[in-house]
C-alpha cells in the first residue's frame, strides 16, 4: 500500500515536471513568470522603424499599458487567449498579442503595429 503512494507521488511530479518544460521555452521564462510581481517593461521595434513601449502589469490589474511611437496611450485589460497573451479593448477598439519576444498590435482608430520584436 505504501509503495503503491510512493509509485504514485513519483509519477504525478514526473507529469507536473513534463508539462512544465512542455509549456516553456527556456527557463528563464518561467522563472520570470513566477516571479513576475511587479510590472514588467518592454520594449518593442516594428515594422516601418516604430517602436512600441509595453508595461504589463500583474494581477490583479492583469492588463497592459501601451504607449505608442506617436506619444499616444493605450491601457488594456487581458482577454482570453489560446496561445501568448491578448490584451484587448472591451470594445473591440485595439488588441494586443504578445507572444515571447513578439508582438502586434491592432486598431481601429490607428494603423497597426506589425512584426515587433523586444529590444534586448
Amino acid at each position: 500500500m505504501r509503495r503503491n503512494f510512493y509509485v504514485m507521488t513519483a509519477l504525478l511530479l514526473l507529469a507536473a515536471l513534463l508539462a512544465l518544460t512542455h509549456f516553456m521555452r527556456n527557463g528563464r521564462a518561467v522563472v520570470a513568470l513566477l516571479a513576475a510581481k511587479k510590472p514588467i517593461h518592454a520594449v518593442f521595434s516594428c515594422d516601418g522603424g516604430r517602436t512600441l513601449d509595453a508595461v504589463f502589469r500583474p494581477a490583479p490589474a492583469d492588463s497592459v499599458d501601451l504607449r505608442l511611437g506617436d506619444g499616444r496611450t493605450l491601457s488594456l485589460p487581458r482577454a482570453l487567449s489560446a496561445d501568448g497573451a491578448r490584451y484587448a479593448a472591451p470594445d473591440g477598439s485595439a488588441v494586443f498579442w504578445n507572444k515571447g519576444r513578439s508582438a502586434l498590435l491592432t486598431g481601429k482608430v490607428f494603423s497597426s503595429y506589425i512584426n515587433c520584436s523586444a529590444s534586448e
